[in-house]
């Protein structure tokens, strides 16, 4: 057996394993029992289950060998006696297959299959679906960069909403300005969390020179005015 073994259906067939489940193309899993010639899609591992009437089942996890294919535990020890080339026994894994898939299209991609060791979100599935350690390691990441996301949209919008909060009290502060003091002034947009209102400057110290003028004929200074106590 060391020259003949490179792919999953001469593993089943010298371990006389049958039925196997296959990981198939699209959303589904597909069964192929027999001679390989009866398929069956199911949408969920749940429903492969139910309809084979199997609850324990293992896959192979050598590198060597080609193909993606879950059989019932039972078949274990034979399959692990089993030897590939001169890379020792084939290695076996018991367990449930990853429902995640590998590319991102649902019609032209294929199931991950390999031993799920937790569970996660996975495309076109439920967020508990049985995941393996790579899918579970780019589901943390995918949340994680969902989170960072969200918080720095929620920043943004603090930002957004402050600098409206701004602009709207600097009309307020310039109709203020026109209308008590006939200063000439008109509201700003608002940014770095700093109320502004602009001034016509030539206009204003036009203003601010007469207002001095009639306290130097009051007998005041302008700094008796307006430098507080």
């Amino acid at each position: 057996m060391s020259d003949g073994l490179f792919n999953v259906h001469q593993v089943m067939e010298a371990a006389q394993c049958k039925p196997v489940v296959w990981i198939s193309f699209a959303p589904d899993y597909t069964t192929q029992s027999g001679g390989f010639d009866k398929k069956k899609g199911w949408n969920d591992w749940a429903e492969v289950v139910a309809a084979t009437g199997i609850d324990e089942w293992a896959t192979i996890t050598n590198r060597d060998v080609a193909g993606q294919a879950w059989f019932p535990a039972s078949f274990a020890d034979a399959v692990r006696a089993l030897r590939f080339r001169d890379s020792g026994p084939v290695k076996v894994a018991t367990g449930i297959p990853c429902a995640a898939l590998k590319r991102g299209d649902q019609w032209k991609s294929s199931r991950c299959g390999k031993p799920a060791t937790g569970r996660g979100p996975a495309q076109f599935r439920s967020n508990d679906s049985p995941l393996c350690n790579l899918h579970l390691s780019v589901a943390r990441k995918v949340k994680a960069n969902d989170e960072a996301r969200r918080a720095e949209w929620a920043a943004r919008e603090q930002a957004w909403e402050q600098e409206r909060s701004l602009t709207a009290a600097s009309a307020d502060w310039a109709a203020r300005l026109r209308d008590e003091f006939q200063i000439p002034a008109a509201g700003t947009r608002c940014r770095d969390d700093e109320l502004r209102v602009a001034v016509h400057p030539e206009r204003l110290y036009a203003m601010l020179a007469e207002v001095e003028g009639a306290l130097r004929d009051a007998g005041l200074s302008w700094s008796e005015v307006t430098t507080p106590d």
